[in-house]
């Protein structure tokens, strides 16, 4: 048919086409496009589709590259013409471009009967290759592009896997691939779709697990919903999980407390523990703290589950371990077979991180800081010992040493100062603003609270007593705790010293802030000040029928002078804090801020409510009474 019975429309795609694919880059871009599209377990149809689609590319090229000399429908007639001209083109390639035209010419006149007989998956990559092999001879492809491998085939943000999940950011990148925050569309849901590295996946294992990883149900580990075969690579479609992974915790603010330790411990013992025995086992192989993320509501989640990082070869050997290797066991470093207690070293290494503030070194004796209890000491070490015999049998077993190192914990109130008083406070001001969206309900709690907290020579003249709690890890912690206090006693006249080690605790009445057309509130109690820590004292109930809850990551405190402190996460962490709250209840909170620095102004503002529904928008403001 010639161009002129197609049509104008025809015509002028065809022009289009003609001048895109004169670009070396435009052929390199589209033909590393169909590849990544060629993936096992398709349809024969498939399959003849992405061959009648490449020959189009090819077609595309011939004629731009013979020009007038272009021969119309005659695909092996263009190619003899090309070997004429000089182009490196041989008898054996006409007899495969033969074949090629062949199979476009089955899907394009025959039934799916005759396609289904003649066209699969390796039929598609024999045509693909060989298809590539011609565009390099012609210089529109170069030789590692005939058949595109590894990083040339990953996703990119706003690219669609599946044909149902459009990936919108990268969460994160690690040795076994990038993980996407995405939206599925026939679900409606946001999810994080991991991406298995295209340099270690191995297709077999992941097809024969699919079945078990879908059936995975832990609360510390995503749900999956689907497994996707995209890209000549597998996605993990899971839960998103929204919070901060525990590397970055630490890394922002230091070292765990350590109840808080302890309580992140007994988690993961958990999750690897429902692991170890899923279904005859699995050995999770990569747990480390850039792998384990805190949610909103401080619970623990192992949010990189997938494939191992080892892949199995050819000779049963195991392969070259590619992940962080500081919390990697020996023996996986060895290359050697892993088991339970492999995961055991990675449990101690982690615990190592969120207690020492710093990874472990690889191959070498952990060294520990002073204040770092002996007992935490011995269970961390006889986690990561260098011979897997000496190490916990079980994650039960590790468990129980770690609950028993938690019940072992003290906690001991000792008075600072009986001089300091409580600050005269200026309770006549209190401003509120709640803004409701819907879907995710964004908000803002404003409660704003003065007081005289200065230090000025009116506080010296009350013989109010306050109180500090102290977390002592050990004997020799107390005796210094105590000392410290007797010291604090002998100078409580000198009014800098009293200053320095100084509580306040402020009643503040009729500080409510309400939401959802009044059917949730908050109210403020009290608050104190213990040096840089500020504690929030408030009474949250939820009328509403539904539930709703917020993040510590979303909640600071800012002064009068343009200050603002954030959220102690160690701390609400340390006492597990919940700020989830059901329809109907009323209950008690604490907002526990850090590195507070004087003023006499304060307000407290919870950035976003968290709550499923459509609502409108709503603005309220309340003065005290």
């Amino acid at each position: 048919m010639s161009d002129k019975r197609r049509g104008p429309n025809t015509r002028s795609i065809k022009e289009q086409s003609l001048k895109k694919y004169k670009s070396k880059d435009e052929v390199t871009k589209k033909w590393v496009v169909l590849n990544k599209k060629l993936n096992p377990n398709k349809t024969h149809m498939y399959y003849n589709g992405l061959i009648i689609e490449a020959v189009g590319v090819i077609e595309y090229v011939i004629e731009n590259t013979l020009k007038e000399d272009f021969i119309l429908n005659n695909f092996i007639g263009n190619v003899t013409k090309l070997m004429e001209k000089g182009f490196p083109i041989s008898d054996n390639d006409i007899y495969k471009l033969k074949r090629i035209k062949w199979y476009r010419n089955i899907g394009a006149h025959n039934t799916g009967t005759s396609v289904q007989e003649i066209i699969n998956y390796e039929v598609a990559k024999d045509t693909f290759l060989a298809l590539g092999t011609l565009l390099n001879k012609l210089d529109m492809l170069e030789t590692d592009n005939i058949n595109p491998q590894g990083e040339k085939l990953c996703a990119n943000v706003e690219e669609v896997i599946g044909e149902t999940c459009l990936l919108q950011e990268v969460l994160g990148e690690g040795g076994s691939g990038k993980v996407f925050k995405a939206y599925h569309q026939r679900l409606d849901l946001t999810v994080a779709v991991k991406e298995i590295d295209h340099d270690i996946v191995d297709m077999i294992n992941v097809a024969n697990e699919k079945n078990m990883l879908l059936s995975l149900r832990h609360i510390g580990i995503p749900r999956i919903y689907d497994i996707i075969q995209d890209n000549q690579t597998y996605y993990l479609v899971m839960d998103y999980i929204q919070g901060q992974t525990l590397k970055n915790n630490v890394e922002t603010m230091g070292s765990l407390p350590l109840s808080a330790i302890a309580r992140v411990g007994t988690q993961l013992c958990d999750i690897m523990n429902y692991l170890h025995n899923f279904k005859g086992g699995i050995i999770f192989k990569d747990l480390k703290p850039s792998n384990i993320m805190i949610d909103k509501d401080n619970n623990i989640h192992l949010i990189d589950f997938g494939i191992s990082e080892r892949v199995e070869n050819k000779d049963g050997k195991q392969g070259i371990y590619s992940g962080t290797r500081c919390y990697a066991s020996p023996e996986q470093l060895r290359g050697e077979v892993c088991d339970i207690r492999s995961d055991i070293y990675s449990l101690g290494a982690t615990l190592y991180f969120i207690t020492e503030g710093e990874s472990p070194v690889e191959g070498s004796e952990q060294r520990f800081k002073r204040t770092t209890p002996a007992k935490l000491i011995n269970i961390i070490e006889k986690a990561m010992a260098e011979n897997k015999e000496n190490r916990y049998k079980s994650v039960e077993e590790f468990k129980r040493d770690l609950e028993e190192y938690q019940r072992n914990l003290t906690h001991t109130t000792e008075t600072i100062d009986k001089n300091v008083i409580k600050p005269k406070a200026n309770k006549n001001k209190l401003i509120l603003t709640i803004a409701a969206a819907s879907v995710i309900i964004l908000s803002v709690f404003g409660v704003i609270m003065t007081s005289n907290s200065r230090g000025s020579k009116d506080t010296a003249s009350s013989g109010n007593k306050t109180q500090q709690v102290v977390t002592a890890s050990d004997a020799d912690e107390k005796n210094n705790n105590k000392s410290k206090s007797a010291d604090a006693e002998k100078t409580s006249t000198d009014e800098n010293k009293v200053n320095d080690k100084k509580e306040v605790t402020e009643e503040v009445k009729e500080t409510t802030a309400e939401a959802f057309n009044g059917k949730a509130s908050l109210k403020i109690k009290s608050y104190e000040v213990d040096r840089n820590r500020l504690v929030v004292k408030a009474v949250v109930e939820n009328n509403y029928d539904k539930e709703f809850n917020f993040s510590p990551y979303d909640i600071y405190m800012t002064g009068d002078n343009g200050s603002k402190f954030s959220s102690d996460i160690h701390a609400v962490l340390a006492k597990g804090i919940d700020y989830k709250f059901v329809p109907g209840e009323k209950k008690e909170v604490e907002f526990i801020f850090k590195d507070y620095k004087q003023s006499d102004q304060l307000t407290l503002k919870v950035s976003k409510i968290f709550c499923f529904g459509n609502f409108d928008e709503e603005s309220f403001t309340v003065k005290l009474k």
